[in-house]
């Protein structure tokens, strides 16, 4: 879909006017382009009107976005207000259209922080878009500087007045459910230490234009979760939710804690120190361990325990010792048998990390909002936003950095999940149905469920893929790599290139306009890419393959792995294979061809039966044709179905189309044999019929 019409099908018709122009800043371009061929005017007098315009429409924006986000906090401050005034507290119990006025205007409250939320996203794209047409098109770079600036501006840092606003909708959300009924018994928390989780999680993704329609939904039935410990695992400010990082160790040669996590074998772990931005000195030490159904207890368990972050590079290494931590365990005044519990999993994972030679390999940042009734697990849902996947050294150097820095990060290190990952994690007994609302909510078009997703496993999976022994069943949607490097390596050559072209725009030199004149220019951008990043000639990379042979031509063609994979490695789902589905698969192959041969064999016997006459000879070539296309057939889903148990394929697996369309043909065979045999006896002469093949028909 082409930007203006996405701009106009997803824009508020009363804020029609409050929005990026963006046919006028097409135009420009166009216009702009036109000057730069025509050469009688310096590139700063082109591209003058341009910068003016888009820094008035930025501004048109901001201007917009304070003004509706102070219009929102005032209805939320007075509708705060009304619902703590007397008279309101008890009318919700004893009338039901006061109890749907309240629920009206909480709906009303959520489509505002909505539209504007649709508003600020649709803007930023809109600006993104015209600044990379700009850039196309002219030769001029302006999107990175100009994104830099942006990113000062409010609607652009909108997040944190997003998230205060929607605590304050919260807030007056968990007061319509007081006065309407609805009881939550709010339970404190106390974060640090030794805690260990057991919770059923599914997980969806979100779009990123549906993210605040979604937050809204569950807060008007869950409050933003807020901890109350001295952690401070999310910040005391008024906002919906903290940044989270998580790096993730693993054996750079084997990467067998992802092909475990992969492969949901039993016991497999991850281990991962985790820190939030409340507190980044505070560092999380987590084993997240997965158990199978049937184990006592069975669900994935999270356990972890806490370090100061200057000790965290000698426990990676094993100079920072169990009495060490004891004596840190000491000094908090924890309870003996806390202290026995978190030096047990202090030892093991010590011990994980050392004899299987983990490394950091993977660190994932994010934006995590969560909703829950303090100390109540029967519905926690999470909502993880500006997720981003950067890859680590996989390596542990003698410097203290137990993971990479911010400044150490390159730009080809980092993966930007498209999604927002919403998780729903619920603790409820067998036979109690969840909650209707949450219901409704994981089964609307605003979310897609992703089966067992893993942030790491994907991470691994996109950004280093030749270490990884095989890729989720996900990946395929985002197998683009190499597109998206080349944008990354196109974004980082434009950045480089940043000062050299303002510097040109600002010298008015016109000699490069011969550039721009060249019809074939807008489409030099690979090639320049190409060559700045090291590409060699092509004749370097072209290998000759030697010819197949026709039984090799055939063996592919019946390699139906091939399907299944992608890079040449396995696609892992979560199905468990027994040798018995392979012995069913080849028992199915079999009973197929039994009955091809015995459809075989009538044919042949009605060719080579002596004096048979034409409707004889034509039905058995009609039957051996039909068992020799089903034998086909039957070895063409033999191999297809095997290649997908191999694979770990769901999935239905039952021949829908083969036994209809045997049974069809076979009825349609019977019928043109009897139709055949009719007229031919209908219009023969009596005596040249052999009354042998009269008795073999009847």
């Amino acid at each position: 879909m082409k930007f203006g019409k996405y701009l106009k099908e997803n824009s508020k018709p009363e804020w029609k006017l409050y929005y990026l122009d963006y046919k006028l800043l097409k135009n420009l371009i166009k216009k702009m382009v036109k000057q730069l061929a025509e050469g009688n005017m310096t590139k700063i007098e082109i591209e003058t009107p341009f910068i003016n315009t888009i820094e008035q429409e930025t501004t048109k924006v901001n201007d917009f976005f304070l003004q509706m986000e102070i219009e929102i906090l005032g209805k939320l401050r007075q509708f705060k207000q009304l619902l703590s005034s007397k008279e309101v507290l008890g009318f919700g119990k004893h009338s039901q259209a006061n109890t749907d006025a309240l629920k009206f205007e909480i709906d009303y409250l959520a489509d505002m922080l909505t539209d504007l939320a649709q508003y600020t996203n649709v803007n930023f794209k809109g600006i993104r878009k015209i600044l990379k047409k700009h850039d196309r098109h002219t030769g001029m770079v302006a999107l990175p500087w100009f994104l830099s600036k942006l990113k000062h501006q409010p609607f652009y840092s909108s997040s944190k007045q997003f998230g205060n606003m929607l605590v304050k909708f919260s807030e007056c959300c968990s007061k319509v459910r007081k006065i309407i009924g609805a009881k939550e018994k709010e339970i404190d928390v106390v974060e640090g230490g030794f805690q260990a989780f057991q919770r059923q999680t599914t997980k969806y993704w979100v779009n990123e234009e549906d993210i605040m329609r979604v937050k809204t939904i569950i807060a008007k039935h869950l409050p933003v979760y807020i901890f109350t410990s001295s952690s401070a695992r999310f910040p005391r400010n008024p906002t919906d939710g903290a940044n989270i990082s998580s790096c993730y160790y693993d054996n750079p040669d084997t990467m067998e804690l992802y092909e475990g996590r992969l492969k949901k074998t039993e016991g497999a772990i991850a281990i991962r120190f985790r820190n939030y931005e409340a507190n980044p000195d505070e560092i999380f030490v987590e084993r997240k361990t997965h158990h199978e159904s049937w184990v006592v207890g069975g669900g994935s368990v999270k356990e972890r325990f806490d370090l100061d972050r200057s000790d965290v590079f000698d426990f990676v290494r094993g100079t920072y010792t169990l009495n060490d931590y004891i004596n840190r365990l000491h000094e908090q005044d924890k309870e003996d048998k806390d202290i026995k519990i978190a030096c047990k999993l202090f030892t093991e994972v010590q011990n994980a990390i050392i004899e299987r030679n983990l490394k950091p390999a993977m660190t994932t940042e994010y934006n995590r909002t969560a909703f829950q009734i303090p100390g109540d697990a029967s519905v926690r849902i999470s909502i993880d936003t500006n997720l981003k996947m950067i890859r680590q050294s996989l390596n542990l150097k003698n410097d203290g950095r137990w993971r990479k820095e911010q400044g150490q990060i390159e730009e080809s290190d980092v993966h930007d999940f498209p999604y927002a990952v919403l998780e729903v994690k619920l603790q409820v007994h067998e036979g109690v149905e969840p909650p209707e609302w949450v219901t409704e909510l994981i089964e609307s078009e605003l979310v897609r469920i992703a089966v067992k997703y893993s942030k790491y496993i994907h991470g691994c999976a996109m950004l280093v893929p030749d270490l990884v022994p095989g890729y989720p069943v996900w990946i395929k949607e985002f197998d683009n790599h190499e597109k998206e490097q080349k944008e990354r390596e196109k974004q980082i050559k434009r950045e480089i290139d940043q000062s050299q072209g303002i510097f040109e725009l600002l010298e008015e030199e016109e000699d490069d306009d011969d550039r721009v004149n060249d019809p074939n220019y807008l489409e030099e951008d690979d090639d320049i890419e190409l060559h700045f990043f090291g590409k060699h000639d092509k004749e370097e990379y072209v290998s000759v393959k030697p010819e197949k042979s026709i039984i090799q031509k055939v063996s592919d063609f019946f390699n139906f792995d091939r399907f299944f994979t992608s890079g040449e490695k396995p696609i892992f789902t979560r199905m468990k294979i027994e040798p018995k589905t392979y012995f069913a698969n080849e028992r199915t192959f079999l009973q197929w061809m039994s009955f091809c041969i015995v459809i075989q064999a009538i044919g042949i016997a009605l060719i080579s039966f002596p004096n048979n006459n034409f409707v004889g000879i034509t039905s058995g070539i009609f039957f051996v044709i039909i068992s020799v296309i089903f034998m086909g057939y039957s070895l063409f889903l033999f191999r297809w179905r095997a290649a997908r148990i191999r694979n770990n394929q769901p999935g239905r697996y039952d021949d829908v189309w083969g036994p209809v369309a045997l049974f069809v043909i076979m009825v349609l065979a019977v019928l043109a044999n009897g139709v055949f045999y009719i007229y031919q006896q209908s219009t023969a002469d009596p005596d040249d019929v052999d009354p042998l093949v009269t008795m073999i028909h009847n």
